[in-house]
């Protein structure tokens, strides 16, 4: 038995577009001013602000939580590709699970945390892979249901938003510093 989790179509096209976006964006203003002669003016810093911090963060946010899951026989392996980090561990290894259901704004979805001995936490959600409920019946099968927090990665991705808007700022000066 090999399970590899198997991404949706649409979350890879949302991540097609929401990634590109705010760059084509922030690109066509930036070249438009350069080809002018002109610096970014102060009322346009908080809009191509927003733009370009949004791009930042969806890439960031992207290249930290994008994962592939792998699951043989008595193992599970959790792959970030674009991290290059790998976690490998035996199913007995996965301490606790917890399901959530959560609203969205077209539709409810379901997100299922785990926790490995070691302390990581990891979560899929239903929206993520095709085969979600697949996925989540070995590891359930293979775990007690405890509690874990839903919360457990907002201390990096509030990171990552400070991270993007250091970026932002940096772009921004930069840009009004070379013109």
């Amino acid at each position: 038995m090999k399970i590899r989790s198997i991404p949706h179509i649409w979350f890879i096209l949302a991540g097609l577009i929401i990634i590109p976006g705010p760059f084509y964006l922030t690109f066509g203003v930036l070249s438009k001013l350069y080809q002018t002669g002109e610096t970014i003016p102060r009322e346009g810093y908080f809009p191509l602000g927003i733009f370009s911090t949004l791009g930042f963060w969806a890439l960031l946010s992207g290249i930290y939580l994008v994962k592939i899951i792998i699951i043989s026989n008595d193992r599970i392996k959790i792959i970030f590709p674009l991290r290059l980090k790998q976690y490998s561990y035996k199913l007995s290894e996965i301490v606790k699970c917890y399901r959530y259901k959560n609203p969205g704004k077209f539709k409810n979805y379901e997100s299922f945390h785990f926790q490995t001995n070691d302390d990581n936490i990891f979560m899929i959600s239903d929206f993520e892979y095709w085969n979600y409920k697949k996925i989540k019946s070995i590891i359930e099968s293979n775990s007690k249901i405890d509690l874990i927090s839903k919360y457990h990665n907002i201390r990096v991705v509030l990171i990552l938003l400070m991270i993007s808007v250091l970026l932002t700022i940096g772009l921004i000066t930069i840009f009004n510093i070379s013109i």
